[in-house]
Formats: structure tokens, C-alpha cells, sequence
């Protein structure tokens, strides 16, 4: 008798690649770190030693919180004894958060008697992106009327409802 021959078939492993999840304020520009990624699935003294993450969106200065998140794709895994695997990807989120916007008022003086009349160059504003511009601002005070008298002075004063342009 003479023995009988087995084959065997070695097959791909499955190795799964994922981009990590990022974030960034509105109005800056995120570099990708390369390295923001989690690999599963690799054997023995095998490696990925790079892999590229895409978003055009961390580059975007523009990318707005509403549209967010957005993708971080991964791909090209390069590395050592990948040809022994299938790779899947798996993409990440990269996340537009509020970028901080400051709006202070300033200190005013009225004669008792007097309306005080308000207007944008009455505050200041930090924190705006991309050329957009506060076009109002509400300044409340219970020192504003004519009727408010030295009293109750210095009279605090609240700003709210922002409308820009573009914002």
C-alpha cells in the first residue's frame, strides 16, 4: 500500500486595520497622525509598520460641526508577512466641535436721564474663523434707560443673540 497524499491549503488570516477617532475645533486644520490606528488579527513576529489615514475634511478649515463626523479612511497597510492576511478597514470619525467664540461687552457711561444707545463697537469678539463677522449683537442692561439712576450703578451688562455672517 502506498500512502495516501493530503494537501493542505493555507489560507489568508483576517487582519482588521481601524483608524482611530479624531477631532478638531471648527476653523483649524488637523494633521492625521499616522500612527492613530488599532490593529487585530496580526500572528506571530509579523507587523504593520505604516498605514495611510485620509480625511479631507481635517484639512478643511470650512468642515462644519453640522456635517460632522467624517470620515477617516484607512488604507495601503504596508509592513512585513502582510501577504498572509486579509486586510479589512475600517474608517474612523473625525468630529468638528465648536471652536470657542468670546463675545464682551465693554464698560459704558450715561448721564442719569440719558438713553444709552448700543452698537457692535461696544464689545469685543475673539475666537472668529474663516473672515465671518458678528453683524449683531443684544446688549441688555438694566442701566440703559433714561429712569436708571446712580443707585443701583455699576448696572451689569449681559450680550446675547450673536448673528453673523457666515457663522
Amino acid at each position: 500500500d502506498e500512502p495516501t497524499q493530503i494537501d493542505i491549503e493555507v489560507q489568508k488570516a483576517p487582519l482588521t486595520i481601524t483608524a482611530n477617532d479624531q477631532s478638531k475645533h471648527y476653523g483649524d486644520v488637523l494633521v492625521i497622525d499616522e500612527n492613530e490606528y488599532v490593529v487585530e488579527g496580526l500572528k506571530f513576529t509579523d507587523a504593520v509598520s505604516s498605514i495611510t489615514l485620509e480625511s479631507i475634511e481635517a484639512l478643511d478649515t470650512r468642515a462644519s460641526v453640522l456635517g460632522s463626523p467624517y470620515q477617516i479612511v484607512p488604507k495601503d497597510a504596508q509592513g512585513t508577512g502582510l501577504d498572509n492576511y486579509n486586510i479589512s478597514y475600517i474608517n474612523g470619525a473625525l468630529t468638528v466641535i465648536p471652536a470657542p467664540l468670546t463675545i464682551t461687552a465693554l464698560d459704558g457711561t450715561r448721564l442719569y436721564g440719558d438713553l444709552y444707545e448700543t452698537s457692535l463697537d461696544q464689545v469685543t469678539i475673539s475666537g472668529l474663523k474663516n473672515d465671518e463677522q458678528i453683524s449683531s449683537v443684544a446688549l441688555l442692561c438694566e442701566g440703559y434707560p433714561e429712569k436708571a439712576g446712580v443707585a443701583g450703578s455699576p448696572y451689569t451688562i449681559n450680550v446675547s443673540n450673536a448673528i453673523g455672517i457666515d457663522l
